[in-house]
Order: C-alpha cells, then structure tokens, then sequence
C-alpha cells in the first residue's frame, strides 16, 4: 500500500476545518453551489479533505440554511453556524475550533478544490508543535496544520484582520509541495472560469 495515499484503515486522526461562511462579494454570484466539474466547488472541496481527515467542521454563515440542509445528515461532517460571518474569516475559525476533537487540525476553504490528497499527508508526516504551512515555490497556501494547543490559543485571538497573521505569531514551519493546488483558490469570475477549463 503507498502510504500517501488514505484509505479506510488509514484516515488521519484529524479534523479538517472548512470555512463556507463568507459572502463572495469579490465572485459576485455565491461560489460554494457554483457548478465545478460535475459538482460543486464546495463538495469538491470536502470530499478532497474528507477522504484524507477524520472529520470535517464545516463553518457555515451567509445562506447558512442552504447548506445546513444539504449536509446536515451526512456522516462525518460537523457543521457549525458563525452567527456574525461579517465579522470576518478568523471569527468563522474561532468557532469551528471550539468544536474540534483531535489533537490536530487542518484547516482550508471551501473555495480550494484542487488540494491532493499527498498533501495532507506530507503535513501529517512532520507533525509535531509547530503550525505547519504547505509552501509551492515560496508561495503559501492551504490546508494548514495546527496542534492543539495552538487551536486553543487561537480561539482567543484578538486584535489580527486574518488568521494567517495571527498563525504567524506562532512557531511554524513551511513544508515544499510538489502541487500547486494548494495556492488554487477561487475568488473571482476570471479564475472561476479558468477552473473550468482544467480538470
């Protein structure tokens, strides 16, 4: 068996943490239920991480009814309403982490669905204290991998506009990937079109 690769026996002691919350103002049109491949953008995005993570908290807010109807029964997936989602991408966090129920945790966006399935892994394989970012040509991107204790401490954060900023306070490491879907995420009308034209 190549050990990158996850199956049943093997699924990673880990919650993945998927925010859903946001308004799309930049797309214009609300992007999780935009059409991709045969899908959606943010079920693209959750069956990547979902077929590599224990769990999945998927934080919800803007349409949150919507998508509460669509996942609330299915297995594996914890979903978590962020009352104030106006308030910004690092509150969605903080609420999805109070939820959390391994000693790790990965979190990305339900607008990144390119992410591979090695990538969880490789994060995984150098787990340890610090805040671990993928990195692709020295550029960084998502899923990241955080201890406990730094999710914990990150519930209480203040003062910082994005959970990056913050995660970068912390004792961390970049780790090299191969894959650049880790930096493919989808903001706005003109790479949404792009994704399209790519499998």
């Amino acid at each position: 068996m190549n050990p990158q690769h996850p199956t049943a026996s093997n699924t990673l002691a880990a919650d993945c943490l998927i925010t859903a919350a946001g308004f799309s103002s930049r797309m214009g049109d609300w992007k999780m239920i935009l059409p991709y491949h045969g899908t959606t953008l943010l079920e693209t995005s959750i069956a990547r991480a979902k077929a590599c993570c224990a769990r999945i908290i998927l934080i919800l807010g803007y349409r949150a009814e919507e998508l509460t109807e669509q996942y609330a029964n299915q297995p594996g997936i914890t979903l978590v309403v962020n009352p104030h989602p106006e308030a910004g991408l690092l509150s969605s966090i903080q609420a999805g982490l109070q939820h959390s129920e391994h000693p790790y945790i990965f979190l990305t966006h339900g607008d990144m669905p390119r992410i591979e399935a090695e990538t969880f892994f490789s994060l995984w394989s150098k787990k340890g204290d610090k805040v671990l970012f993928p990195s692709y040509q020295n550029k960084v991107g998502h899923p990241v991998l955080i201890p406990r204790a730094v999710a914990q401490n990150m519930q209480n954060a203040t003062g910082y506009d994005s959970p990056k900023k913050w995660l970068l306070t912390q004792a961390h490491e970049y780790i090299e990937q191969a894959s650049p879907g880790i930096l493919f995420d989808i903001d706005t009308p003109e790479q949404y079109q792009e994704a399209l034209k790519k499998c």
